[in-house]
């Protein structure tokens, strides 16, 4: 496989066989690798951050208690609020 970042060279045809056999042989496996589309990473990766941000929560309550947890929370919610308000007005 070559990478992004190598210098690109031809390929002989020892080579270009060997890649098509592998291709052919990729193809029967169950698993399939590099179908998803960028909608269903969008998706999955949404869910991901939901999903850790919901068990976080309880978890940082838990750890710093009502007072500090709420004004924790707080904090970093306007310091998000700000740098998107920042990040608005520079773009």
């Amino acid at each position: 496989m070559v990478h992004l970042y190598q210098e690109k060279r031809s390929l002989d045809s020892d080579q270009i066989d060997l890649l098509a056999q592998l291709k052919a042989e990729d193809a029967q496996h169950d698993i399939q690798f590099k179908t998803l589309s960028w909608q269903k990473a969008t998706v999955l990766l949404f869910g991901e951050y939901i999903g850790l941000a919901v068990l976080a929560l309880p978890w940082s309550f838990a750890m710093l208690g009502w007072g500090v947890g709420i004004t924790v929370h707080v904090v970093i919610g306007l310091g998000t609020w700000c740098t998107s308000n920042l990040t608005k007005r520079l773009s």
